[in-house]
């Protein structure tokens, strides 16, 4: 490898605080508009009705089967429902 190649082949050289402030300020003005894009798209979808609720969620009540999902934390089968199960 010549000198000259090994010259700009160097490690990154490390960011300033102003360099990465300026960077979070850049990125977080990026994420704003983005966001107020999708939550202005997703209000019109909501008026104009074309959002249902999930199926699924915490304060829909029990499944179709008048069960609730289990907790966090929680078993969903006991032992003795699912059997043995060999170690993969």
């Amino acid at each position: 490898m010549s000198p000259g190649a090994r010259a700009h082949a160097r490690a990154p050289k490390p960011r300033g605080r102003l360099f990465r402030a300026f960077e979070r300020a850049v990125l977080g003005f990026g994420m704003t508009i983005v966001a107020f894009f999708i939550e202005r798209r997703l209000i019109k979808a909501i008026k104009k009705g074309h959002v249902e609720a999930a199926p699924r969620t915490a304060a829909g009540g029990p499944d179709p089967e008048g069960v609730l999902p289990p907790g966090e934390g929680q078993l969903s089968a006991s032992a003795h429902q699912v059997g043995h199960q060999p170690h993969g």
